[in-house]
């Protein structure tokens, strides 16, 4: 967030009336509708960066479900090695599902 928006965010946060969810207070106080639009265009970017980050993260755990599937159904010869891959992906998975 850049100075400016920090500023612009700050000054809504501090205004009682933008609690109340009044606008009356553009008017009456240095608060502008150039300072509302930072903080909107701010809100926008992080909804964008929030929605790359979750495709990543489903993209993610897609994969590991799918390596899951592969070891389950093809099997190794060496079970103790497939136990330990399988639990290291399940933890992977938890992980995951705690950021959704």
């Amino acid at each position: 967030m850049t100075e400016k928006e920090l500023e612009g965010a700050k000054k809504l946060i501090e205004n009682k009336d933008v609690k109340k969810g009044s606008y009356s207070f553009i008017g009456d106080s240095n608060i502008t509708y150039a300072d509302i639009k930072i903080l909107l265009d701010y809100i926008k970017q992080l909804e964008q960066e929030y929605q790359k980050y979750k495709e990543v993260i489903d993209k993610t755990i897609e994969f590991i479900n799918r390596e899951i599937e592969i070891i389950k159904e093809q099997p190794s010869e060496n079970k103790s090695i497939d136990e330990y891959i399988l639990s290291k992906y399940n933890g992977l998975l938890k992980i995951l599902k705690e950021v959704e």
